[in-house]
């Protein structure tokens, strides 16, 4: 009889143990894909005269806790950050100061918030207001964050705040964030004006970063009343702030008159040119004038120089380069750099690397020829040096175009034929480096012309109740990032020669008449012009043109 009670003891003791075990899926079940998402809070929203020291927050399953440290944001904020405290797939928060009498509050649960099995992350922020008032602010403003990856992106709003507001410095009055559709909302804002921007903030700090982070600013005044309590299309399209100007990276010798040179970052390049750099000998201060410039085969960031003469083997020599811009628009007054020279002779000829279409596999526009040459070094351009013609022998007229010291454009003067070989005899005899040395033999280069039968196209009307003189129609290609801008006419547009693809299609007011899409700026703020995205995907086939794209401006 003992015998059985202990074994009766024992199942009793390993079914309470089971019990008690983890619960885990079935093996061999559909994978976790489900976005964790809230399912409660406390306050409710849009509750009024709160005064508890707590709020918590339910999800549907278990979250993984320390993608919740960095996930909640309070608005207006706190001086003291919460204590977390756990109970199932509960989170209370704790408060450790006191809120502010006839005040309304909201709470954004964002969008980094992952479940505890698959670090799954919820689709959008969720967010409630609450007040510790009799009354709520039921101010709103909403929009979208147009972005290849826009998960994550803050919305920072400043209430009654002037031009000059340092948003580098001074934390927002009010805080959203945007999900992995772009959506964001921005609730419980009191009545007054608002200037709002987006944040790709890499510090986490809440602070605009210039040069680090990405931006968008507001295209017009935010200004809630009561008689004006909702705003819903307030939209953003990110830029990155640049006040840095270029600086040289590194410079080496190639061989007695060429040197390799390296700026920190993409520079203007059709802006500079040989006369922008020079080098001093540091002991005697003679200075050495380049004579070419050019891109060659240098890679990212990279390019060459040509001196007109030899240095001397002894002598502490730099490197200087002056009013050098980056692409926007900022400008290094003087640069210096130490360089080593070497004593090599320079005994090889510019090498043709090859030419350039605008097409795929470098064929050439056929109603508007442009061939893109270029040669691995700077050399003295001559006259006459090419002759272009069609397989029959005519030959056709051309003007050449410099865009570096290595590189040129033949420019012909008619139309040629679509999807037709041509070919460019370029006599290499008159092709000379800095160093004398040419090749005494004529280089045949054929190309190919492109066809309609290549191409899409696209047409519609842009249907606005303003003036749509200066309005511009952008479609970018989503897999290359391909842009095509067009400016409409009498309230139309037309894109042709699009290469196939699948396409987004928006719309923007050139309001400041530059011909291009302005972001407005932080510091000092500036409105951004305003846009509007097409609602849907056009996938352009090639000699099937799209037509009658209406686009809207709300």
């Amino acid at each position: 009889m003992a015998k059985k009670s202990k074994q009766l003891i024992l199942l009793i003791t390993l079914m309470i143990l089971q019990s008690c075990a983890n619960q885990l899926p079935p093996g061999g079940g559909p994978e976790d894909t489900m976005p964790p998402s809230v399912v409660e809070v406390y306050p409710p929203a849009g509750a009024t005269n709160f005064n508890d020291n707590a709020i918590e927050i339910t999800f549907s399953e278990y979250i993984n806790k320390n993608s919740v440290r960095n996930a909640i944001f309070v608005s207006p904020p706190l001086k003291y950050p919460f204590k977390y405290d756990w109970s199932g797939k509960t989170l209370r928060l704790e408060l450790r100061d006191t809120l502010k009498r006839n005040t309304t509050y909201t709470i954004t649960i964002g969008a980094e918030v992952e479940d505890y099995n698959k670090g799954n992350k919820m689709l959008e922020p969720f967010t409630f207001a609450f007040s510790t008032g009799n009354t709520i602010d039921i101010g709103k403003v909403a929009g979208k964050v147009y972005d290849d990856d826009p998960s994550g992106v803050m919305i920072l709003a400043y209430k009654d705040a002037s031009d000059t507001v340092d948003i580098s410095a001074e934390k927002p009055d009010y805080i959203s964030q945007v999900g992995k559709n772009g959506r964001y909302t921005l609730l419980g804002l009191g009545n007054g004006e608002y200037k709002i921007i987006a944040l790709k903030d890499k510090l986490n700090d809440l602070k605009y970063q210039i040069s680090d982070d990405y931006y968008g600013v507001q295209y017009k005044r935010v200004i809630l009343s009561d008689g004006n309590t909702e705003i819903n299309d307030l939209d953003f399209m990110l830029t990155r702030g640049d006040t840095i100007p270029p600086k040289l990276s590194n410079a080496n010798a190639i061989d007695s008159y060429k040197y390799l040179i390296e700026f920190n970052e993409a520079v203007d390049s059709a802006n500079i040119g040989s006369g922008n750099f020079y080098l001093v000998d540091s002991l005697t201060n003679k200075k050495y004038y380049s004579r070419f410039f050019y891109k060659g085969r240098g890679k990212k960031n990279q390019f060459y120089i040509s001196l007109q003469d030899t240095l001397p083997e002894s002598g502490r020599i730099f490197l200087v380069a002056e009013n050098i811009p980056d692409l926007k628009g900022n400008l290094t007054s003087y640069d210096i750099i130490p360089i080593t020279p070497v004593v090599k002779a320079d005994t090889s000829a510019p090498v043709f690397i090859g030419i350039e279409g605008v097409y795929p596999e470098n064929k050439i526009d056929y109603e508007n020829p442009v061939i893109k040459c270029k040669f691995d070094e700077g050399f003295y351009l001559p006259d006459s040096f090419v002759i272009l013609s069609d397989k029959k022998g005519n030959i056709f007229s051309y003007r050449i175009e410099k865009t570096d010291d290595a590189a040129f454009n033949i420019i012909v003067k008619s139309r040629l034929r679509q999807a037709t070989e041509y070919e460019m005899k370029i006599d290499l005899g008159k092709i000379t480096d800095i160093a004398g040395n040419k090749v005494d033999s004529v280089l045949t280069v054929n190309f190919t012309t492109a066809s309609d039968l290549e191409f899409s196209a696209v047409s519609g009307n842009v249907i606005c109740n303003s003036d749509t003189s200066n309005i511009y129609v952008v479609i970018k290609n989503i897999d290359t990032g391909k842009n095509y801008l067009e400016k409409t006419d009498a309230n139309k547009f037309a894109i042709n020669k699009v290469l196939p693809g699948k396409y987004i299609i928006w719309h923007f007011i050139d309001k400041d008449g530059n011909g291009s899409y302005s972001y407005g700026s932080v510091k000092p703020y500036k409105f951004a012009e305003k846009f509007y995205y097409y609602p849907d995907t056009l996938n352009l086939r090639a000699r099937w043109p799209v037509g009658d794209v209406n686009l809207y401006c709300k």
